[in-house]
């Protein structure tokens, strides 16, 4: 049994910035090299995951992806070091903050080495 939490940021509107969601996003079109194959990879169309890039690009004010655009070679796209700064941020605040919750599990939960037996999880 372990406590578990999902962490994202949101602005003081409440709306949704940056969370896993948008970090699958970004390192998909770092490791497919196309906006389009990391939509399809992360189950949404072209369309969200343009909007997604252009919403956290104008919250940071800087970009986060370098667009090639198509011909003779084909297009393509790859994160800026920006980009690759944010996706590192993100990751490393959240495995502090699900160490954290362990640390707090461990903390309130676990009694003399025993974790608390919540009444759902009680043997009939």
């Amino acid at each position: 049994m372990r406590a578990k939490i999902k962490v994202w940021i949101e602005n003081d509107k409440g709306e949704i910035l940056f969370g896993e969601g948008k970090t699958k996003l970004l390192e998909m079109i770092e490791e497919l090299g196309s906006i389009s194959k990391a939509a399809q990879e992360c189950g949404i169309d072209y369309k969200k995951a343009w909007n997604h890039v252009k919403l956290i690009e104008e919250k940071i004010k800087d970009p986060i992806i370098v667009r090639k655009k198509g011909g003779k070679d084909g297009g393509g796209s790859t994160l800026t070091p920006k980009g690759k700064e944010l996706i590192e941020a993100y990751k490393n605040m959240r495995e502090e903050m699900l160490r954290l919750c362990d640390e707090k599990y461990s903390e309130h939960f676990i009694i003399e080495g025993e974790p608390i037996v919540l009444p759902s999880e009680e043997k009939s």
